[in-house]
């Protein structure tokens, strides 16, 4: 696919350079190389100096400055030109020493005039390469000598990858890919990209490869280090993988993180980047480099296309032999030397070897040893950390004679059996020392004999110095009279200086004053930019409520990145569900909508109900045809026919032939505008609604009359809507009347029995079950009620199964899914909301009017407040969940570290656990006592803190009470209590006025501190437990833990009210009852900040993970979003109910519960 980025126009050069100039210094290489590149690509040679002139700051960033001259030298190169060393050396002589180094690396490496590193080029192909039996979909990436597509294999309808030459088509290009393709083709492994078809298409050699879609190894790491037990396991995997190589004759001799790639289970989808790494499956990739030695030893290095002393592999990753080019030494050892390197990686977070530049990082592969594993990780096992010292032997022998040996050394360390890697001695650590540095070890040598040596001189000089010390005497007098001649010379220099050094306190008062001037300039910069961000995100939070989604996401985009916090990440997941648009925006939204059951059409009736009516392609997004206007519009199950009624009393009926409308034939009968539609499952009967209280049946292949009337409610004949039974016997109205009636379809049609709403019934809809049916119906006042019918409507249940307050205001439309195990709804509110069949909000969306599912439920539909029809994949991350009438109010919140379990106490001291992701319930054993605290410890064991019958204070998990530990000098029943985010301490505020903070692994306590009043005291611990803060009576204090000291003191008002610690400890807030929030730097006792309340009091807090935002909750529910140190709101999030805990998960998530027993979670996280 083409490179989207080339086709961008350049925006000139001072222009560009501002906006990099705004950017951190640490981004300015790659923007730099980036433009440096496009501008020669379009022909515009800019030099390096032209990029100094508009942005001198360059010159102080000697990294990107090195990096730019070199790409200029390669640019060069490529245009055909010969540029000199020598014209860049009085061109740039300050980084002559820097530049001579590189020239001689660019000499070393690439003699045959090739460029060391590769210059990105626009592709020869200035479209998608058309490939017989291929469609190409995009471009997957680039590599050293080759393109890798996404493409379809015509022929068997699979997605593979294909990979095709990049470049001119030379021999030695060729004979490596040809190497390549043979390489995987000899290689049949469940973790080896499998290769399907090798070809030639116009000349240029290509071949189709397994695709694989969960990214690779390198996506996956972030600089943290792996779990030892998925670590071990994942380079077990790969071993036995290359093993298989090797015993089929291929070396690799490029394996790193960047060439495994990982498989998704087949339960997840492109949406799971968030998926565990030991639920994928690796697959190595890319044998561009590979070397078939069996056959290279039979004939010779001529019979492979890498030249004797060509740098082959990644620096990091690549063994000493290679490191050396000593290409023919490289064997299957240098593959292990490889995959030690991964193990290296995953297990400290880095590779063995980093550095500033090419020439540092071979140096270092080829002369140093790594830093032991557990240096960079204590507590690594000592049994994984030799296997991973032996992979990185220099010489091969020391290494594992095969792959296959060290896998199965991987599977005794995870077996819990010793392994065979063995430390190295003291002897062979002294002799491999000596050998790398040999002056050193001389110099130590010769140390000791002159030592032993100067032992005898020293005793004939301590007799020479004992006749000596006399003449010292004599001479310390001299020296003394000479002294005090100095000092009196001292003093007049002294007097002589003190003209300099007023001079030099005047120096020092300017440039203080410069530094005042530095400090201003910073901090006008940072809040402009502060502006910038909470104009822009106040803007698309007003695009998003008004429905304007695109216009909310390209103004989210234009906040700086260093501003954006946790308020940005939710909004973004709200805008981007959406997967497609139809329309031009600009009209009033569509007043109705339904999707054919194939879900390839849909039609939609304009703004207002006067529109026309329109029949869209779904696949290509164009009108098929534009008809009369209606009111009202529904699709034959069949898909055969489409029916509209409108406020002319009728109803239209179009034949559908290849997607487009025949006719239409006119049905009359009805006396008021026909307000609904609604066909039988068999397609030959069609239900119409009228304003009037009417429903008439028809055939709706004829233009004849109506076969039956059913009048919903004799006493009220105003708007009714309709709907059949799947079996198509009965009949479903509703109307104003609050009810909702199901009428047998029999010669004469008799009501069978009627079901009680809450307010006007405004829409239906029915789904096909096993045993029963589903019957939804929307009211005006917001409500949606599901019943359960019986199939041969024998007996029936009045009482509906799923009640909930969906929407602010009228219900317009509902629909089930293909499956029927979910179904949405849209309200007059501008909201679209998804539910499953048992009541569950799953997400909430923007849309008025209309709401229809396409494909089996994979594709959501609904008209935009803009006039567009938007599209969602149905399988979209959820931003909002709501969870209702649950048992008891939720008073306490807490997330487990990695966000998967969520815990509450209910306000009769019981625990509450759920698995977040679904908001399954977790079953709980029964257990005594009152709760007082909850928390997750390490190991995602949900703790809590309960009162034993003897009163003393237990500490355990919930699913194991009975296993539960005293905690020293607990008594009584605890006054407040609150974990660390990291489950490893806990603070509890007793009846005796003392304040303690406990280890929850021993039980032992940490800190004891009084406190002057325990009235209505609150507490709060930082991440890590360093830090505690406790609000009593009319103070605030904060202590450090470890050593008890008072950090901070505050005085509040009197009156109840809660404090919150930042996580890390360097922030404390609190709020009180009246509606005043004040948050303080712990370690700076300045005034603070001060976030006024809207409805005079203010009942929660809680930091965002980052510690950068603050959320308040008042008595009136919403919950607010707060930039605390510019003092400004950013958001309000909807909480009907007073709020009584609030809780973030450190992935982002944010669970709010309320006193009218709900419980709402907001997702915050970072999209991939």
């Amino acid at each position: 696919m083409p490179d989207r980025a080339a086709n961008r126009p350049i925006p000139p050069l001072p222009v560009f350079l501002c906006k990099v100039a705004a950017v951190r210094r640490t981004s300015w290489a790659r923007l730099l190389r980036d433009d440096q590149v496009r501008r020669w690509q379009n022909h515009q040679r800019v030099f390096v100096e032209a990029y100094l002139q508009h942005l001198p700051a360059l010159a102080e960033v000697p990294d990107a400055l090195i990096d730019l001259i070199y790409g200029e030298v390669l640019l060069r190169e490529q245009a055909g030109d010969t540029p000199h060393p020598d014209e860049y050396l009085n061109r740039f002589p300050a980084h002559a020493a820097t530049l001579n180094r590189q020239f001689a690396v660019h000499a070393v490496f690439a003699p045959a005039g090739a460029p060391l590193l590769r210059v990105p080029t626009a592709p020869l192909i200035d479209a998608v390469p058309q490939v017989p039996g291929y469609e190409v979909l995009d471009e997957l990436g680039r590599g050293g000598c080759g393109v890798v597509y996404r493409a379809r294999q015509k022929g068997l309808g699979r997605v593979v990858a294909l990979k095709m030459i990049d470049g001119p088509i030379v021999a030695h290009a060729v004979e490596r890919f040809r190497l390549e393709a043979e390489a995987i083709g000899r290689l049949q492994h469940p973790h080896i990209v499998q290769i399907y078809e090798v070809g030639e298409h116009e000349g240029r050699p290509f071949f189709s490869l397994e695709f694989v879609n969960g990214g690779t190894l390198s996506d996956r790491l972030d600089g943290a280090p792996l779990p030892t037990a998925v670590a071990a396991e994942l380079v077990e995997t790969l071993a036995r993988a290359v093993a298989v190589a090797h015993q089929s004759g291929v070396i690799h001799r490029d394996l790193k993180p960047g060439n495994v790639l990982l498989q998704r289970p087949d339960a997840q989808t492109a949406e799971s980047d968030g998926a565990d790494l030991g639920t994928l499956r690796p697959k190595i990739s890319d044998f561009g480099l590979a070397k078939l030695f069996a056959e290279d030893d039979a004939r010779g290095a001529t019979g492979s296309p890498t030249r004797p002393n060509e740098l082959l592999g990644t620096p990091a990753y690549m063994s000493p032999e290679q490191a050396q080019c000593r290409n023919h030494e490289i064997r299957p050892a240098s593959d292990v030397y490889a995959l030690g390197a991964i193990l290296y990686e995953l297990l400290t977070g880095r590779p063995p070897f980093v550095g500033v530049s090419l020439v540092e990082v071979l140096a270092q592969v080829a002369f140093e040893d790594p830093v032991p594993p557990g240096r960079l990780r204590p507590g690594l096992p000592r049994d994984l950390e030799m296997v991973c010292l032996k992979c990185l032997q220099k010489a091969p022998p020391r290494r594992y004679a095969s792959a296959q040996e060290l896998a199965d050394d991987l599977r005794r360390f995870s077996d819990g059996k010793p392994v065979r890697a063995r430390p190295v001695s003291a002897a062979e650590r002294v002799l491999k020392w000596t050998r790398r540095r040999p002056a050193a070890a001389a110099t130590i040598v010769a140390a000791v004999l002159s030592a032993a040596t100067g032992f005898c001189v020293i005793t004939v000089l301590w007799q020479n110095a004992r006749l000596a010390l006399a003449g010292e005497r004599e001479a310390r007098q001299r020296a003394d009279s000479e002294q005090q001649r100095a000092v009196q010379s001292e003093a007049e220099a002294r007097q002589a200086n003190t003209g300099a050094e007023s001079a030099r306190r005047e120096a020092e008062r300017a440039r203080a004053a410069a530094e005042d001037d530095r400090n201003r300039a910073a901090s006008a910069l940072r809040a402009a930019e502060d502006n910038l961000y909470f104009g822009q995100f106040a803007l698309a939070d007003r695009a998003w409520h008004t429905g304007h989604l695109s216009q909310a996401e390209e103004r989210l985009r234009l906040c700086p990145p260093a501003q954006r916090a946790w308020e940005w990440n939710y909004l973004m997941r709200l805008s981007r569900p959406h997967t497609a648009t139809f329309g031009a925006p600009g009209s009033k939204p569509p007043s109705a909508l339904a999707a054919s059951p194939d879900g390839q059409l849909f039609a939609s009736i304009g703004g207002g109900g006067k529109g026309p009516l329109s029949l869209w392609d779904v696949r290509t997004g164009h009108v098929l045809a534009a008809l009369d206007a209606q009111d009202c519009v529904a699709f034959s199950p069949d898909g055969k026919v489409l029916a509209a009624g409108g406020a002319e009393n009728t109803i239209r009926v179009w034949d559908l032939e290849d997607s487009k409308p025949k006719g239409p034939r006119t049905l009359r009968g009805h006396n008021a505008p026909v307000t609904g539609l609604a066909f039988a499952s068999n397609s030959v009967r069609l239900a119409s609604a009228g304003g009037d209280g009417e429903v008439r049946v028809w055939d709706p292949r004829s233009n004849g009359k109506s076969l039956l009337t059913v009048i919903h409610n004799p006493q009220m004949k105003k708007r009714t809507v309709a709907a059949f039974t799947p079996d198509n016997g009965h009949l479903i109205t509703g109307g104003d009347d609050h009810h909702v009636r199901v009428w047998d379809l029999g010669p004469k049609p008799q009501r069978t029995f009627t079901l009680d709403h809450t307010s006007g019934v405004r829409c239906l809809a029915v789904s096909r079950h096993a045993k029963h049916w589903e019957l939804l119906a929307g009211a005006t006042d917001g409500r949606l009620r599901l019943w359960h019918l019986p199939n041969n409507m024998a007996s029936h249940d009045e009482r509906p199964r799923v009640d909930v307050r969906g929407h602010a205001d009228t219900v317009q439309a509902v629909a089930f899914d293909g499956t029927g195990t979910r179904f949405g709804s849209v309200g007059r509110d501008g909201l679209v909301k998804v539910w499953t069949d048992t009541g569950r909000e799953r997400a909430t969306l923007r849309g008025l009017n209309g709401v229809a599912f396409l494909r089996d439920g994979k594709q959501l539909l609904a008209p935009q407040p803009d006039g567009t029809v938007a599209s969602w994949d149905s399988s979209f991350r959820r931003s909002h969940a709501v969870v209702r009438d649950l048992p008891r109010p939720l008073t306490q919140l807490a997330f487990a570290h990695d966000g998967q379990r969520l815990a509450a106490l209910t306000d009769d001291r019981k625990v509450a656990l759920w698995e977040s992701g679904s908001m399954t319930p977790v079953p709980l054993p029964a257990a005594t006592g009152d709760v007082h605290a909850i928390g997750f410890g390490a190991d995602r064991q949900c703790l809590a803190v309960r009162t034993g019958s003897d009163g003393q204070w237990l500490l355990g998990s919930v699913t194991r009470p009975e296993a539960s530990v005293r905690l020293a000098t607990g008594a009584g029943t605890p006054v407040a209590g609150a974990f660390s985010s990291d489950g490893r301490r806990l603070a509890l505020v007793g009846p005796d006025r003392t304040a303690g903070v406990w280890d929850t692994a021993s039980g032992r306590r940490l800190l004891s501190a009084a406190l002057a009043d325990e009235t209505g005291a609150r507490m709060s611990l930082s991440s890590d437990g360093r830090r505690l803060a406790v609000l009593s009576g009319r103070q605030l204090v904060v202590r450090d833990v470890e050593t008890g000291e008072i950090l901070c003191t505050r005085e509040k008002p009197a009156g109840p009210g809660t404090v919150a610690i930042s996580p890390d400890g360097l922030r404390v807030a609190i709020a009180t009852r009246d509606g005043v929030v004040r948050v303080w730097d712990v370690d700076r006792a300045d005034e603070g900040h001060t976030l006024a309340g809207r409805d005079g009091s203010t009942l929660g807090l809680a930091f965002t993970p980052d510690g950068r935002r603050l959320a308040t909750a008042g008595k009136e529910g919403t919950v607010r979003i707060w930039d605390h140190r510019t003092e400004q709101e950013l958001m309000g999030l909807d909480q009907p109910a007073e709020v009584l805990a609030m809780a973030f998960a450190p992935d982002g998530r944010f669970a709010v519960s309320g006193k009218d027993k709900s419980l709402q979670i907001w997702d915050g996280r970072p999209l991939p």
